[in-house]
């Protein structure tokens, strides 16, 4: 509980900061090391090297690792549901070439090496894996560092969120989609696979196997810098063939979602085909389209099918979360949900503030309603009041009243496209300045 309050808060903060990224010396130092190091595969995918800080210092970590797996057998051995799906997933790990045993004469070869525990994250509303095994990089060995400790973490280099949503405003015709595996279809260079080593067996009375990861890995604190640094050095490479795609993939992309579109359903189709030729070219798919326009859906191949023949390529649900906002595909609006307020809650500064990071509103649509709550949280902090304690009585009808009206978003309908021409282009201007700004800055 304490800890998704601290994560719903970190993501609150992140988004009421304005950032501009200045690299540090070292998130430098990365960016050279990452054009310096990154190359293609012969299946042309890109093969990744991980940026250290100061491998030395990283201790054995065989028998925590050990231990850990223990346990989690322990787990599966009793929840053969949990078994079946942990089992399904290491095992297409495997078939696709993305892990590979270790074989014995080259167990304790490498003077460096890293074990990685693993454990299961469910997602429910996931619409395609539900059970992902997540890889624990944060591990420490023995000597109390773990991998992450010793890794440059790398820069963010995609567009900023808000950035991004606000120029899916300015499109009368937009897609949007996600990278299959994103992660999974980069390779990680031979020399550095035995920092990824992972132990694993799917029958209790077999022996343990030791196995190593072959691309960029979940629970690596470098994975996301690397996986977005491949995608905006294709839209690098490619771009005098391809300049509207190329372009969409260096802006539009936050993480492995695409959000974009254009002026025309042709011009979209366009750009739509090309982001798809540009990518395909390194080895990235992409999957669950939608579109406010169906024309825009048509003639896409369902590579899903070749995936899990239980999901589509095309998103087919009339509202769709996008990057944590519902948009409705049908009317071409935003709406919002949030959870009717419960008078029978304690109120505290605990679960006031609680509330007021869980909502997740990066272009400030609702700021009217959400102000008020964080002028609450202010007063709180002004007053000093404790953790748990009580809202003073002026400050808790405060709270309910204006929570109260919160509810009120549930039937908020905005319009996405932004239709008014003279603000459409100030809005072009200042994301243009934007960029520009984050470009001198680095």
């Amino acid at each position: 509980m304490v800890s998704n309050l601290e994560e719903q808060i970190a993501k609150f903060w992140r988004l009421e900061e304005i950032n501009f990224n200045v690299y540090s010396t070292e998130e430098k130092a990365a960016n050279i090391y990452f054009e310096n190091t990154t190359k293609r595969a012969l299946d042309n995918r890109f093969i990744v090297s991980l940026p250290y800080r100061d491998e030395s210092k990283l201790g054995k970590s065989y028998d925590i690792a050990l231990r850990r797996f223990l346990s989690l057998e322990r787990r599966l051995a009793v929840d053969n549901k949990l078994k079946i799906e942990y089992t399904t997933f290491l095992d297409e790990y495997l078939s696709l070439g993305h892990m590979e045993i270790v074989p014995h004469e080259e167990r304790d070869v490498y003077v460096q090496y890293n074990y990685l525990p693993h454990h299961a994250v469910i997602k429910e509303s996931s619409t395609t894996t539900k059970l992902r095994v997540v890889f624990d990089a944060a591990s420490k060995s023995d000597t109390g560092v773990s991998l992450n400790d010793v890794l440059c973490k790398g820069p963010c280099i995609q567009e900023d969120l808000i950035c991004i949503m606000t120029r899916f405003r300015t499109h009368k015709y937009v897609i949007s989609a996600d990278i299959v595996k994103m992660y999974r279809q980069i390779w990680i260079s031979e020399r550095h696979r035995d920092y990824q080593r992972i132990l694993w067996r799917s029958d209790p009375d077999k022996p343990i196997q030791i196995y190593r990861l072959n691309t960029v890995t979940y629970g690596i604190i470098t994975a996301s810098y690397l996986a977005t640094g491949c995608l905006q050095k294709l839209s690098t490479e490619m771009y005098d063939r391809y300049p509207a795609a190329c372009r969409a993939i260096g802006q539009d992309f936050y993480m492995d979602d695409l959000l974009s579109g254009a002026g025309t359903k042709k011009e979209a189709i366009n750009i739509r085909d090309d982001i798809i030729t540009v990518l395909n070219s390194a080895g990235f798919e992409l999957s669950k389209w939608s579109s406010n326009a169906p024309e825009l859906l048509r003639g896409l191949s369902t590579i899903d099918d070749k995936l899990d023949s239980k999901n589509s390529s095309i998103d087919k649900q009339k509202i769709k979360k996008l990057l944590g906002i519902f948009w409705n595909q049908e009317n071409d609006s935003y709406q919002y949900k949030v959870e009717k307020y419960q008078l029978n809650i304690r109120a505290t500064k605990r679960n006031v503030l609680a509330e007021i990071a869980s909502i997740f509103d990066p272009l400030g649509l609702i700021n009217p309603i959400t102000v008020r709550l964080k002028l609450v949280m202010q007063k709180l902090w002004q007053l000093s009041v404790d953790w748990d304690e009580p809202l003073p009585t002026d400050l808790l009808n405060e709270w309910r009243k204006n929570r109260e009206d919160l509810d009120s978003i549930n039937s908020l309908v905005i319009n996405r496209l932004i239709t008014d021409s003279s603000c459409k282009k100030r809005i072009k201007k200042e994301l243009t300045n934007a960029d520009n700004l984050l470009l001198r800055g680095n």
